[in-house]
Order: C-alpha cells, then sequence, then structure tokens
C-alpha cells in the first residue's frame, strides 16, 4: 500500500525557473565545496560555500514539491531503518538515471556542473569520491527487502 501512496505523491508541484537556477547554484556550491571539505575540514571559505548551497537547497525544497528520489528514500529508509543522508545519497544518481528523459534539461545541466558525459553518472561517481557506499545493501537494507511487502 505504501509503494501506491508513494506512486501518487511522487509528482512535484511544477518547476518554475527561479527555482531551477537557485539548485543548479546549489548544486555548483557544494559541488565544488564538499572536495575542499574532505582535504582540509577546517577550510571556512569551503564551508561557507557549502552551507550556503545547502541554504538554497532548503529554498527549493521549500518551494516544490518533492518528487521521486526523496520520497523513495524516506519510505526505504523508514521501513528499514537506514541512514537518512546515505540512503540519499545511494539512491540519487538512480532516481536521476530513471527521470532524466523525462527532464533533460535538467540533465543536462547536472551533468555540465559536475563536469560529466551525465548526470546520473557524475552524482555517481561525484558520491564515490566521498566513500559513499555503492548499494543499499552496504547500509544495512536486506536483499529480501526488495520484495517485502510495505508496512
Amino acid at each position: 500500500m505504501r509503494w501506491r501512496i508513494l506512486s501518487k505523491l511522487s509528482t512535484p508541484r511544477t518547476r518554475n525557473p527561479v527555482v531551477s537556477l537557485m539548485a543548479a547554484d546549489a548544486i555548483r556550491a557544494i559541488a565544488g565545496a564538499l572536495p575542499h571539505i574532505a582535504r582540509t575540514p577546517d577550510n571556512r571559505d569551503a564551508r561557507s560555500r557549502a552551507l550556503y548551497g545547502a541554504w538554497l537547497s532548503g529554498l527549493c525544497l521549500g518551494s516544490v514539491g518533492m518528487a521521486l528520489h526523496h520520497k523513495l528514500c524516506h519510505v526505504i529508509g523508514g521501513t528499514f531503518n537506514l541512514p537518512h543522508a546515505e540512503t540519499h545519497a545511494i539512491v540519487l544518481p538512480h532516481a536521476m538515471a530513471y527521470n532524466s528523459t523525462a527532464v533533460p534539461d535538467v540533465e543536462e545541466r547536472i551533468a555540465e556542473i559536475l563536469g560529466a558525459s551525465g548526470a546520473a553518472t557524475g552524482l555517481y561517481d561525484f558520491a564515490g569520491q566521498f566513500g559513499i557506499p555503492a548499494g543499499l545493501r552496504e547500509i544495512g537494507m536486506p536483499e529480501s527487502g526488495i520484495d517485502e511487502p510495505p508496512i
């Protein structure tokens, strides 16, 4: 039942050009800052850029509806008590790959920001730079959970 509810709720409110610009700038800020923070955790400039990107991301999340990625992560994470941030980081490239044909302009913009041939590949590679696990199994998702009916 939870999966049916999820599918009905997974269509976001209409995006708009202002939010799209903020989202692109947020991705640019975070993608530019995190490698510096990983190398030099006390880098205040990088932390400021990451905070700016996080702030913009929050504005975007509050301005439009959540779509497939966010809802999948909350259902999967909540059902199997998975860590929040890691679940989002693991699922994001897969959700982007699934959605890329529906939003080719977004896919191209994210790929360009990440300097990748595609957004999903860029997101996957970016996460890998920081040791983010490649699959949900690595953070506690049981294989049997794939077939388990949601609560």
